[in-house]
């Protein structure tokens, strides 16, 4: 970020974006064609108005690491854009409309609910990924990766301990833990795999009917 914040905004009215950052010319005008039919068709799923995206930028030389993205409250996503990216513009276009998909699940879902917990982290993240899947007809990601039963086992103590405590630490179950034994992505990946055994359950719910759904109708144990 630049030392004296930089502030452009656009798009009045049901959205607004704003750049945080010294993006480039281009570089706004793509984003702002990407997002702004993105959000035309987001809002087709869920009427919102004065949603704010604000893009700033990070420089990781990670050609997997493309965003750092986030919705944590209500009518709110930030989407942090990594500038080691050769294909800076064609990364954009390709890849922003599901990593938006994803965080205005999140936007929408923080409006029903109140407490923050593993459960509730494990299901939010499981259902954006299926939402993103289901607007956009997408593959499941790569950080989703097989639960298997060896791995409950061994983390079942930990999980049931974090399940519904409001104090749990959620980077661990988000970035993985040398300590507990917990993979990476792990919450992304069980929380999938719990939203998909549900909606097995439940033939034709979909995760765009599931943004106020309480996270212990997902869980199984």
């Amino acid at each position: 970020m630049t030392e004296d914040k930089l502030m452009i905004k656009v798009a009045k009215g049901k959205y607004n974006i704003e750049f945080s950052d010294d993006f480039s010319d281009l570089q706004r005008e793509v984003i702002e064609e990407v997002a702004r039919e993105e959000m035309e068709l987001l809002l087709g799923y869920y009427q919102e108005d004065d949603v704010l995206l604000e893009f700033l930028l990070f420089y990781v030389e990670n050609e997997y690491l493309r965003f750092s993205a986030a919705s944590d409250e209500p009518r709110k996503m930030w989407f942090k854009v990594n500038t080691f990216q050769t294909d800076f513009e064609g990364m954009i276009i390709k890849d922003l409309p599901d990593c938006i998909a994803h965080e205005f699940h999140h936007m929408v879902r923080w409006k029903f609910i109140s407490k923050f917990h593993l459960a509730e982290q494990m299901i939010m993240e499981g259902l954006a990924i299926h939402f993103a899947m289901e607007v956009h007809g997408i593959e499941k990601p790569h950080y989703t990766r097989p639960v298997t039963a060896e791995i409950l086992e061994k983390l079942m103590p930990k999980i049931r301990e974090d399940l519904f405590d409001e104090n749990f630490d959620h980077r661990i179950w988000q970035k993985g833990s040398e300590k507990f034994g917990i993979p990476p992505s792990f919450a992304y990946s069980y929380g999938f795999m719990l939203v998909e055994e549900y909606f097995k359950a439940h033939p034709g719910v979909k995760a765009s009917d599931c943004f106020d759904l309480d996270c212990r109708e997902f869980l199984r144990f």
